[in-house]
């Protein structure tokens, strides 16, 4: 396999354009839509079948320098037929096409249409110029990101999960840069001042899958147990690669043996690598052999709090468990990507439990589990697990908290229901029936109904079918002479969810634990209390639902959650009061007072950590800011208490962030300027770089004086280039000068100024920090009418977050009004992108008619 000639690709592009060749063959039908529709895919998939990809790209060091690029695509056709392969870039991208029919081809809506090709093997060469949207290039690297349909931006290929491929790759790189793929490592050898790096034929894959990092990176290689694992970074800071090295090695190798004894299948992939990569867009992103990690999800500061360090074992667990749910059975179309992704989150779960022996795990997976999932279900925009999808382009909206939170659940419930040893076998039927191919959740329920005594199917369409929880109210009556719990089911879609409900009911000193069969609207079970001063649903935080207090337990419930001693059943009824104030049950001064009065005896982090969250968002979004300013005193003093008081440092820190993120006083802005300037000190606490980085920039956003000096003295400060990049960036949010942000957020309408996510929701959430918002509120229309915009530019969980960090904490009629007048002048608005923006505005909603009730007062 030899790379391709620079002149030879130019010299033939040049004289393609010069002479406005384009050749034609068969018209269809039917025109060819844009995308990848359902249509196109079922009709490619009866056809096409043995795909191979043998790929070039010759990546320059210049970011600006085009990139050029050899597809050798080989493949077997059932039938004659036109073929369409998907390539997502301009027409004039295409410097070549050999098919062996003399080179005709038309270019359609994305799509290179090559005309009757005959049944049996068939070879068609493309030279092109890659599309440079989901290469993520910078300055020194670059990394691919295909999900969900991204190959196609790169180079052409049949684009759809259900056509694996395998593929032989050459990357021809500048010298001083190191690569990392799927495949082994062949050969690196050097041509023409070049690295030329060749590597091994892949496992089939789907094309979402397929991936490569090249750049200026640090390599590191660690053999354990047998298996040689390689980690590329750019991290900067010696220390902090030292004190995380070995847990990022031996997280990944106890999650691989662990899921090999779980599945019975050995790792399926011919290596194992992971590169950590500055700002990446998401956690992780499981490419076999190049899994792709955010550099500071698993490189800690010295100070971690729990949550962080089960994150990350989390994290690497999950990105883990796709080796096999997701890259060894793969979903056949994307309406099921909740599939490997409920796997790999649940099987995460399991797996991080025995390298955390002191951690509550069921607490664990209650706290970041139900109050995500509870986030969108509460919501006018909640949607099903599993989702109709009519073309892959719209595939990146049907990522989100259903499906990475609430998934779970529900398959916690089904294992549950049909037994774990049940449940795991039919895993293991799945996973072996499947392998290297693709496959449907009908395909998993109807082997596991085969393993088990249940419906699943009917079970199915409530729980993963359909969309919205129930509101479950709980009370006591008397029919004849005997006392009767009763639960009463309601929700917006008029559905009933099977499931189980632990309720404990308490009179004077007795106490009686029951379980209610919840299987329609009214479920009724004989008690022996017959007159409960207090009903306590779901104590074991396994039941998913709004459980609606009566008055009399939420009062209560107020003065007594924190002396509840097992920590499961306190963090539910702090999860359940938080849902109870949204719903307007619970006055917002009234919750966080409670909060603050139990914190000081709250020793477990996890509730802690939780409860901090929702001192910000009662703070921020649900007091008036005449609220915030009587209780700002005293939430301060409380704060800083506790960071003093608390002896371990992970918990210092969690206190630390909240003050940092709520303080307003002159006295504690003093404080923290101070502590920026190393003035100041946290007794048995070390500022971190980002701990700075983050000061100043709350600094700047109360417009404290000097504001702009103080951030521009920080980014003098950093270190690491990265880091300073993405500071310099976010600066423009914050300048005191309003017409300087508004010209940033101009500046956002154009897709180039966008393509660094984690650097753009950063800089959103200080452009709209309540503090700012008079100026900020102009920006919301504006940031709807981008939405779709950003849908199709954007990575998968980008329009999401977008909307997240724009309306995240505005509570104004004026701000609900835009939103709904936006709605309303868009009937025929893109369903998917509607539901996003009626869940990202939920808290609005609510918050809206909470503070206009108080100021009505």
């Amino acid at each position: 396999m030899g790379y391709i000639s620079r002149t030879k690709i130019l010299t033939f592009g040049v004289a393609l354009a010069l002479a406005g060749v384009i050749i034609s063959g068969c018209q269809p039908a039917e025109p060819i839509s844009s995308g990848v529709s359902l249509e196109l895919a079922q009709h490619r998939k009866a056809a096409i079948s043995e795909i191979n990809y043998n790929l070039s790209f010759d990546i320059p060091a210049e970011k600006s320098s085009p990139i050029e690029g050899r597809a050798v695509i080989s493949f077997n056709l059932s039938r004659t037929d036109d073929v369409v392969l998907d390539f997502k870039e301009k027409q004039e991208n295409i410097l070549s096409v050999n098919s062996g029919n003399g080179g005709e081809y038309r270019f359609e809506n994305g799509h290179i249409v090559i005309p009757a090709l005959q049944t049996g093997s068939n070879e068609v060469t493309i030279e092109f110029i890659t599309g440079d949207l989901s290469l993520n290039r910078n300055e020194e690297f670059l990394y691919t990101l295909f999900v969900p349909d991204r190959a196609s931006t790169a180079f052409p290929c049949f684009d759809q999960p259900n056509l694996k491929a395998t593929y032989d790759l050459i990357l021809i790189i500048p010298q001083e840069w190191s690569a990392i793929a799927n495949g082994e490592l062949l050969s690196q050898s050097e041509e023409d001042g070049k690295s030329v790096y060749q590597y091994n034929t892949t496992e089939p894959i789907s094309t979402y899958l397929f991936a490569f990092v090249a750049g200026k990176f640090e390599t590191l290689t660690r053999t354990e147990d047998g298996l040689t694992m390689t980690m590329l970074h750019r991290e900067t800071d010696s220390a902090k690669v030292a004190r995380n090295v070995d847990a990022i090695f031996d997280l990944h190798i106890s999650s691989i043996r662990w899921l090999e004894d779980y599945t019975g299948i050995d790792y399926p992939f011919q290596k194992f690598g992971f590169a950590l990569i500055p700002s990446f867009q998401y956690g992780g992103m499981e490419h076999p052999g190049a899994i792709h990690y955010r550099a500071a999800s698993l490189f800690h500061e010295e100070q971690s709090t729990i949550n962080q360090k089960l994150g990350r074992a989390r994290l690497i667990a999950h990105e883990t468990a796709h080796m096999w749910f997701g890259n060894l059975v793969t979903m056949d179309w994307f309406n099921d990507v909740w599939l490997k992704e409920v796997f790999a989150n649940f099987m995460a779960a399991k797996v991080v439990n025995p390298n955390f022996p002191d951690v509550n795990h069921d607490l664990s997976f209650l706290m970041s589990h139900y109050p995500s999932a509870y986030g969108v279900d509460r919501t006018g925009g909640a949607n099903p697990i599993q989702q109709k999808l009519d073309n892959l382009q719209n595939a990146g909206t049907v990522y989100g908290a259903i499906i990475y939170q609430k998934a779970p659940i529900v398959m916690r419930h089904l294992e549950r229901m049909v037994g774990s040893e049940p449940f795991q076998l039919s895993l293991q039927q799945y996973l072996r029936q499947f392998e290297y191919g693709n496959a449907t959740w009908d395909d998993l329920v109807a082997i596991i109904d085969d393993n088990s005594e249940h419906d699943v199917s009917t079970w199915s369409n409530t729980w993963v079918k359909s969309p919205g929880l129930a509101s479950i109210a709980f009370s006591t009556v008397i029919e004849g002479d005997k006392a009767v719990l009763r639960a009463n089911q309601t929700s917006e879609q008029n559905l009933w969810w099977q499931q189980q409900v632990a309720v404990e009911l308490y009179h004077q000193d007795e106490k009686e634990m029951v379980t209610l069969d919840l299987n329609g609207p009214t479920s009724n079970l004989p008690i022996t209390v017959t007159d409960p001063t207090l009903i306590l649903p779901n104590p074991d935080g396994f039941t998913y639902g709004y459980l609606d207090y009566d008055a009399n337990s939420i009062e209560q419930l107020l003065v007594s959650v924190g002396s509840i001693e097992d920590e499961v059943t306190r963090g539910t009824v702090w999860i359940n009061l938080y849902e109870g104030m949204l719903r307007g049950k619970i006055e917002p001064p009234t919750l966080l007072n409670a909060i603050e009065s139990h914190l000081p005896q709250e020793q477990n982090a996890l509730i802690t950590q939780y409860l901090l969250g929702r001192v910000n968002k009662i703070y921020w979004q649900f007091l008036l800011p005449a609220e915030r300013n009587l209780l700002a005193d005293g939430l301060e003093d409380l704060l800083l208490q506790e960071l003093q008081r608390r002896e371990a440092s992970s918990q210092k820190l969690i206190f630390y962030r909240a003050f940092r993120n709520i303080f307003s006083t002159e006295k504690a802005t003093k404080l923290v300027i101070d502590w920026w300037k190393g003035e100041e000190s946290v007794e048995g606490m070390q500022f971190s770089e980002r701990d700075n980085i983050v000061m100043a920039m709350e600094l700047a956003v109360r417009g404290v004086n000097m504001a702009d000096s103080i951030v521009e003295a920080q980014i003098n400060a950093i270190k690491n280039e990265d880091r300073r990049a993405r500071m310099t960036f976010v600066s423009q949010a914050l300048s005191s000068n309003a017409a300087e942000r508004a010209t940033f957020f101009e500046s956002l309408k154009d897709a180039s100024n966008r393509e660094h996510e984690p650097w753009v929701l950063e800089a959103l959430s200080y452009l709209h920090h309540p503090l700012r918002q008079e100026d900020s509120k102009a920006f919301l229309k504006p940031s709807l009418e981008l939405l779709q915009e950003i849908q199709l530019t954007g990575d998968i969980f980008f329009p999401k977050r977008w909307l997240d960090n724009t309306f995240g904490t505005y509570q104004s009629a004026e701000a609900v009004e835009i939103v709904n007048q936006f709605l309303l002048a868009n009937p025929n608005y893109s369903a998917k992108l509607k539901e996003k923006i009626l869940q990202s505005v939920d808290n609005l909603y609510r918050a809206n008619e909470i503070v206009e009730v108080n100021r009505s007062l």
